[in-house]
């Protein structure tokens, strides 16, 4: 993994994922400055959803962020981090994104729609 954030895959590997939550935490806590993190968990309709359906879910909230913000995987959820980004801020970007997917716009085709459940932490 490369430490310049435009080099990073869409949706990161666990590990990768927890060693740049650890840089963001100790960097917002340092400079005082906003860090809201996204835990979503993706279902279908016989309960999670399958690694497939998380990387597509995955990818749609990368296309909504910052090169900045970065999204990856703990064991079958997702988690998303949006550095300098207020809770209020980080809300409207979930709802955003929450919509595409009750629209339909990501999962298998022909399987049931995707749900995806968000929770933020400031």
């Amino acid at each position: 993994m490369s430490d310049h954030p435009a080099t990073l895959p869409p949706v990161l590997k666990e590990p990768d994922f927890l060693k740049m939550l650890s840089w963001e935490i100790q960097r917002a806590t340092r400079y005082q400055d906003f860090l809201s993190v996204g835990v979503i968990t993706v279902a279908g309709e016989t309960g999670f959803a399958s690694a497939e359906t998380r990387e597509a879910v995955g990818r749609l909230f990368a296309e909504f962020l910052r090169a900045s913000d970065v999204v990856g995987n703990i064991a079958d959820i997702l988690a998303v981090l949006l550095v300098h980004t207020p809770l209020t801020d980080a809300t409207s970007i979930v709802r955003r994104v929450q919509q595409r997917i009750e629209e339909g716009a990501v999962g298998p085709r022909g399987a049931a729609p995707t749900r995806a459940r968000l929770a933020l932490r400031r």
